[in-house]
């Protein structure tokens, strides 16, 4: 057998091949592959955007924390009588016990 008439028909084979990648194949996968970078450049803008409402939400909780701390600061100071009653109260105990 002649090398160079295998060649020839391997050559033509690959052509034909190419043409009918280029025909028929290749427009779907391009499209596949445009889809797939979309959908991935979609769902890490969809992260960031997720990940600065959390960064919110944390700042939100902080604060409300932060707040609902001086609220209780400020209820346990206006009634200092209270806190002078139980302090009068845990003082009598621990001097009894003392003397006891």
């Amino acid at each position: 057998m002649n090398v160079t008439l295998t060649l020839l028909g391997q050559m033509g084979t690959f052509a034909v091949l190419i043409w009918f990648v280029m025909k028929f194949l290749w427009n779907p996968i391009l499209a596949a592959m445009d889809d797939r970078t979309n959908r991935i450049t979609e769902g890490l803008a969809a992260a960031e955007r997720g990940q600065q409402a959390q960064e919110e939400a944390e700042k939100a909780a902080a604060e409300a924390l932060s707040e609902a701390r001086e609220q209780a600061k400020d209820i346990l100071l206006k009634q200092p009588s209270a806190l002078t009653k139980s302090s009068r109260r845990r003082n009598r105990k621990a001097a009894r016990k003392v003397s006891v």
